[in-house]
């Protein structure tokens, strides 16, 4: 972790007068619009090291999910040097992180921050990050999240923000609120790495969802979300139409 980090938060108590903190709530449950959701009077840039600690704010979190061609999905482990030690020896399906300072975008050439465009900013900085060497991932993604988009793609793929994660079921998810992804690959070929040692990730590999629901008992909180409300009805939802 980096301890001087600041992150971009908000806050709980405002969150929780617009959504419960009920697990996974998909976009057409979400009572208002993203800009609204993360309103410039509740969001804040916060020391890292303290927000990790104080369930008044939850840190955004960009949790983006790929999915292949042939239906399969993007699995890793968090080994022990992954940046947040709660999920070491996790299972994982989301790619994602915290976004900093570095990923700040203002509103034309005003000092006020456009916070889509910063979380946008913040969801392409960590596929760059986590699976480098795979700019079409950039090119998919596109305008997702400005303006309120909630889809967006091309010949490569398509990506569709599907909802939210705002949950208390883990000390984790009391401190975080994740803005799921879902990436649904055409034509793009990714090429996977071996491992990310800075963030403590490897394992990098495309499996069934069949393959991902027998490892769920090993899966960190927020992929069991995935997986029970988003990819096992898709699953089903395809396999009945064949």
């Amino acid at each position: 972790m980096k301890k001087r980090e600041h992150i971009l938060c908000v806050s709980s108590d405002y969150l929780n007068t617009l959504v419960s903190p009920i697990g996974f709530i998909p976009t057409a449950d979400i009572p208002c619009n993203m800009s609204d959701l993360f309103r410039h009077t509740a969001i804040t840039f916060y020391p890292r090291t303290q927000a990790e600690l104080d369930p008044r704010l939850r840190q955004i979190i960009p949790y983006i999910v790929l999915l292949n061609n042939s239906n399969k999905v993007l699995m890793f482990h968090r080994n022990i040097s992954a940046g947040e030690s709660r999920l070491h020896n996790k299972r994982s399906v989301g790619i994602g992180g915290h976004i900093n300072t570095k990923s700040i975008r203002h509103i034309d050439s005003s000092d006020s921050i456009d916070i889509m465009s910063t979380i946008m900013a913040g969801l392409k900085k960590e596929l760059g990050e986590e699976l480098p060497h795979n700019p079409g991932l950039q090119k998919i993604v596109g305008s997702l999240y400005q303006r309120d988009v909630t889809g967006a793609g091309n010949h490569l793929g398509n990506a569709v923000f599907k909802g939210i994660i705002h949950s208390n079921e883990t000390e984790t998810d009391e401190v975080h609120i994740g803005m799921v992804v879902l990436i649904k690959l055409k034509t793009l070929q990714v090429t996977l790495p071996d491992k990310i040692e800075d963030d403590g990730l490897e394992r990098f590999k495309f499996v069934s969802i069949e393959e991902l629901s027998e490892a769920s008992n090993r899966l960190e909180s927020w992929s069991q979300f995935v997986l029970n409300r988003i990819l096992r009805p898709m699953n089903k939802r395809t396999r009945s139409s064949l």
